[in-house]
């Protein structure tokens, strides 16, 4: 784990304990001062686990597991739930399928809604209660966009217009 020090400018390795397991294709989000680590690859496997880092303790906790394996998906908060929204399961298998955390219970639900079809390492930005998702790999790149807004039966997708370029892997953010 590298941390940035915004008030001396420079990266540091000695500070943050290390994770648990090492991985990549992994997502992780800030939820209630603390970042959760979750899913990923570890080169032989897609992950299932989930880590807690809590900063005030410097130190990561085993959590829940996600219900299923997942790799290069979108993890983000909205609705004051953390979402985990498509990827990979296997190295050949896309996934539409949505959960979310239930952080009283401690423990992963299917969300009642899927992706309008599978996707993996697409990208996201989330604005209020409205989750925007960009690209992503279905079979191949793709150029579609949309967001899923709350509606009266829960949350429902909307296309939007197509990006430029097809594109995976990429950045979004939103700008006020």
């Amino acid at each position: 784990v590298e941390r940035y020090d915004l008030s001396i400018g420079i990266w540091d390795t000695s500070y943050v304990h290390p994770f648990k397991y090492p991985r990549f294709n992994a997502t992780s989000v800030v939820f209630d001062g603390q970042i959760y680590l979750m899913g990923g690859q570890n080169g032989e496997s897609i992950l299932r686990e989930v880590e807690i880092y809590d900063p005030a303790q410097n130190e990561w906790t085993d959590a829940q597991k996600l219900r299923r394996d997942r790799a290069a998906f979108a993890g983000a908060v909205f609705n004051n739930r953390i979402y985990a929204i498509g990827g990979k399961k296997d190295y050949n298998t896309l996934i539409d399928e949505i959960e979310w955390y239930d952080h009283p219970a401690d423990d992963w639900l299917d969300a009642v809604f899927d992706l309008p079809y599978p996707r993996a390492a697409h990208f996201y930005s989330v604005s209020g209660d409205t989750f925007y998702m960009f690209g992503g790999f279905y079979y191949d790149p793709t150029r579609t966009a949309y967001k899923a807004i709350k509606g009266p039966n829960g949350y429902e997708w909307e296309q939007l217009s197509d990006l430029y370029y097809s594109r995976a892997y990429g950045a979004a953010t939103v700008s006020r």
